[in-house]
């Protein structure tokens, strides 16, 4: 198993509608080769984590890298997991409000991803989301 985590930009802030046609594309992607993974939105910048076969995964971030709808896609994380963290959504969503994402534990401007990618703050991150969005 394997799993790959990147942070971007986008060219022009997404509205609702904009979002939900992104993730219906990633959903029918990620079906397609088994990843599942999770995605936050938040004034303009993703976050995302990938997860499944490495080729696999490696094949939807091909298409991530040529989406012409964001770009400074830096790679946090890439490396080898022993299970699935996101199992149960093919692709997971939220959209981070600016309120919201000033309150996170730890809340840096996603220009300083230097705070993103040690100790697997940006797993946990998407973790402690995704442990919000089952209850």
């Amino acid at each position: 198993m394997f799993t790959l985590i990147y942070v971007s930009s986008a060219f022009k802030k997404l509205n609702h509608n904009e979002l939900l046609e992104m993730l219906d594309i990633s959903v029918k992607n990620n079906l397609e080769r088994a990843v599942t993974g999770f995605l936050i939105y938040s004034g303009g910048n993703f976050i995302q984590a990938l997860e499944g076969n490495e080729s696999d995964v490696e094949f939807i971030f091909s298409k991530i890298l040529n989406d012409k709808r964001h770009h400074d896609i830096f790679v946090l994380d890439r490396s080898a997991i022993e299970h699935r963290n996101f199992e149960d959504w093919s692709m997971n969503f939220k959209i981070l409000n600016d309120d919201e994402t000033r309150r996170l534990n730890g809340y840096a401007p996603i220009s300083k991803l230097n705070t993103l990618t040690g100790n697997g703050v940006a797993l946990k991150l998407l973790l402690g989301f995704d442990e919000n969005n089952r209850a």
